[in-house]
């Protein structure tokens, strides 16, 4: 009764979605039984109970919340443990917790606050993880970083560094014989790690000497187009910009300017892959260094 009862509602999700949002938000308890389904022993009302979730919290906030505060994220990863880090079910996991973390600070905060950033730094730490369970767990990353406010996205970059996901990323989006989306979501999660975060930029560093100028290398020579502009995207939002006079540059800009002015011509080599949008931001850096 209780996976005909699931199906169903799956079924009803698809052609009245809204409306189905509203009942539930106008018995919670509903939720809640979810998860209880969620975290039982049965498979296939569990998987089920994962599409009907993964569809249902999408783009409303309260119902994300109910279900976070609930331990949907808990039930989350011991799911993923049981998989053994792997498979389809993994996948609907990782997308289930983008979906419950996405324009949501409330689920955002539980996720720090619960050791989730430390699960998901174990996942990613698995040997010959699978490129679409790595790209999903990328974007866990992005949507824990992201719309937030200052404070909150510090706070997670802050987190994230300290469990060394950000060494992960970037062993990752450098390994040439990772898939493009793989090296591409590795680069983004970096990104959102580190902009305007100058202390997790010297982390990242610290923790390769050459990681600059790899990631460099990667933005101008790359063979692959989307890791080059995922590689574009990564220096331009989360290390050159924003600016400001040399005397107040972050060590990060510090040592592209270095780099220009001692005639390696990095920085230069680095223009010629950026698209016109991103040229004011190239030649605002190289006045101020004039």
């Amino acid at each position: 009764v209780q996976m005909s009862v699931v199906q169903l509602l799956v079924g009803v999700l698809s052609c009245a979605d809204q409306l189905l949002q509203k009942t539930f938000l106008a018995n919670p308890m509903g939720i809640m039984r979810l998860m209880d389904f969620l975290g039982g022993s049965e498979e296939m009302l569990r998987n089920e109970c994962l599409l009907l979730l993964d569809s249902l919290v999408q783009q409303n906030e309260e119902l994300q919340t109910i279900a976070s505060f609930n331990a949907a994220f808990e039930h989350l990863f011991d799911i993923i443990n049981e998989e053994q880090h792997q498979g389809v079910i993994v996948h609907d996991c990782l997308q289930l917790c983008r979906n419950l973390l996405q324009g949501n600070p409330f689920t955002q905060r539980y996720f720090r606050e619960t050791s989730c950033v430390e699960r998901l730094s174990e996942l990613l730490c698995t040997p010959g993880l699978h490129p679409v369970t790595c790209e999903r767990a990328c974007s866990i990353i992005w949507a824990l970083c992201s719309d937030s406010s200052p404070q909150d996205t510090a706070a997670s970059q802050t987190l994230i560094a300290s469990c060394r996901i950000l060494e992960v990323l970037l062993a990752t989006a450098l390994e040439p014989d990772n898939s493009s989306e793989q090296r591409s979501a590795a680069l983004s999660g970096l990104e959102v790690s580190i902009t305007r975060n100058h202390t997790s930029q010297e982390i990242l560093w610290a923790s390769s000497p050459d990681a600059l100028e790899r990631l460099t290398s990667a933005a101008f020579s790359d063979e692959d187009p989307m890791v080059k502009r995922a590689a574009v995207a990564l220096l331009q939002s989360a290390v050159l910009v924003p600016f400001s006079e040399p005397q107040d540059w972050n060590p990060t800009q510090k040592r592209l300017a270095e780099g220009v002015l001692s005639g390696t011509g990095v920085f230069g080599r680095l223009i010629s892959t950026l698209v016109p949008e991103q040229w004011d931001h190239s030649c605002h850096l190289l006045q101020l260094m004039d």
